[in-house]
Order: C-alpha cells, then sequence, then structure tokens
C-alpha cells in the first residue's frame, strides 16, 4: 500500500467520481482507477458502489475513507513535526479544542505576516507543552477563565435523504430519534455539551460513527453518514443541497469559544493579539 493510492482514493471517495478526480489530479482516469483497484485488491473488498453516474463509498469504503484521512493526516503532520526539530526557533505549541476549522487557516495566514513563526498544533489539553489553548464552554456558563472569542449557536446538520419530510429552520425531537448520529467522542468539550443539551430535550442520539479527530468527522460529513451536532460559525458552509441546518424549536444552543495564554513569550503574545483581532467579536 502506498501514500498515492491512499491520496487518489481520498481524492475520488470525496468527489464521487473518476473522472473528475483525475482531472483535478492532472493524470489519466485509467491511472486513478489502477491505484483504486489495487487499493481495493489490498484490502480484499471493494469500496465504491456505482450509482447513476456517480460512485459512493460503501460501507467498507466508508471505514478505508476514514482511516486513509487519519493516516495522511500524520504523514502530513509527521512532516511538519520533524522541519521543526531542524529548526533552532522555538515553535509555539497550540491546544486546539473547538474552533479547529478556523484556527489552521489563521496560522497559514499569520505566517504571510511573519513567516519566521513555527507552531505545532495539539488536540488535548493533556500535552506536555502548552502555549495558547482555544476552548469553549457552554454560554450559560458565568464560571470561565480565558478571553472570549466569540459565541456561535450549534444546530443540527442533516443529510436531506434521512429526511422524512421537508425542514426550513427547526425540527422536533421526535424526528430526530430515528436518525443515526454521528460525532466527536465524550472525550471532547463539544460533545459533552451536546450530550447535556439532548439530556435536557430528551434527545438521546444513537451514534453509528465517533471519532476523536474533529477535521476527520468534518470530512464524514460529506458521506451523509448520519446527522451531527454542527457548530455553525467555526465549522463554515456546507452543501445546501444535501443538507439541511435545524434548530429545535426554541431550544437553542450556543457556546463561548475562549482562548487561553500559558505562554509569556514575544511571538506568543504576538500570536495572542493576532487571534483576538482576527476572531474577537
Amino acid at each position: 500500500m502506498e501514500i498515492l493510492q491512499l491520496k487518489y482514493f481520498k481524492l475520488v471517495a470525496e468527489l464521487e467520481n473518476m473522472s473528475q478526480a483525475a482531472k483535478e489530479l492532472n493524470i489519466v482516469q485509467s491511472a486513478v482507477s489502477r491505484s483504486v483497484k489495487r487499493l481495493e485488491e489490498e484490502l480484499g473488498a471493494d469500496l465504491f458502489d456505482r450509482v447513476g453516474k456517480s460512485i459512493q463509498l460503501n460501507l467498507a469504503g466508508r471505514v478505508a475513507y476514514t482511516k486513509a484521512v487519519e493516516i495522511l493526516e500524520t504523514i502530513d503532520q509527521m512532516k511538519s513535526d520533524i522541519k521543526l526539530c531542524s529548526s533552532t526557533k522555538t515553535p509555539i505549541h497550540i491546544v486546539i479544542e473547538a474552533a479547529s476549522g478556523l484556527i489552521p487557516d489563521l496560522i497559514a495566514k499569520y505566517k504571510t505576516i511573519k513567516s519566521d513563526s513555527d507552531f505545532i498544533i495539539h488536540q488535548t489539553s493533556d500535552s506536555r507543552k502548552c502555549d495558547l489553548r482555544i476552548s469553549s464552554t457552554s454560554i450559560d456558563d458565568q464560571d470561565y477563565d480565558g478571553q472570549p472569542l466569540f459565541t456561535e449557536e450549534i444546530k443540527f446538520l442533516i443529510p436531506k435523504k434521512l429526511l422524512q419530510d421537508s425542514h426550513d429552520k427547526s425540527i422536533e425531537v421526535i424526528e430526530l430519534q430515528n436518525i443515526p448520529f454521528i460525532g466527536l467522542k465524550d472525550s471532547y468539550q463539544l460533545r459533552r455539551m451536546t450530550d447535556d443539551f439532548g439530556s435536557r430535550i430528551g434527545l438521546f442520539p444513537k451514534y453509528v460513527f465517533e471519532s476523536d479527530n474533529p477535521s476527520m468527522l468534518r470530512s464524514m460529513i460529506q458521506s451523509g453518514l448520519g446527522a451531527v451536532y454542527y457548530p455553525v460559525y467555526s465549522w463554515g458552509d456546507y452543501d445546501e443541497n444535501y443538507f439541511s441546518l435545524l434548530s429545535i424549536g426554541g431550544n437553542k444552543l450556543k457556546r463561548l469559544v475562549l482562548i487561553h495564554k500559558e505562554g509569556s513569550d514575544i511571538d506568543i503574545n504576538l500570536f495572542y493579539d493576532y487571534i483576538l483581532k482576527e476572531l474577537k467579536a
């Protein structure tokens, strides 16, 4: 199994079309098809079902896609970490427990201004070193530390194919009871917050997919495997042709996203001030 195979497979899975993937990769379609076929042979299973003129991941394919995303992200992170090891400049360690869809883009934008800044991103607060930490708490929580950045509503993003009726802005709890869910594992603040919200309104979702990687979860949303609690601002746009973004009547769930500064180095302070400028409401 080769890294290139996984890259080709990931793109085909996301585009659901061999020819489009080949066009984006600037290679012939037969090369993409052969690569995917070799991967299927090595794994001992078909990964796609044909639906009309397009292809869609089957159950084995969704499992393979999840693992492929994880492997490719690990490889990218390994390259980044090894590169930093050869640098004499101390990198900024950031723990991202919330707003993971926003911070990487901010880092990339910041590096166009200050190119000599280096970063290492962690996903859990039990990391040995932390200079900055992005977290969240319920909007009702008055006993928090850290500097508030913004508030956002968390709604339900639901594949339209899982809805029996069309919906404009809201959905009833009883309609959600039989819809499968995907989400983060309960070690994440967002999951604990949504579980608490669900228990208060009588919603106890059946999770068919859980991940400890927010970016992987956002990738899995495109599979249409289930509904997901969706932070409207920090997770960004979605395809309105295939998904509905809904609330439950008057029951609104909102969270407050915070930044915590642990280090005092000048580079840490500069990036901290930059995040406040870019995100603070």
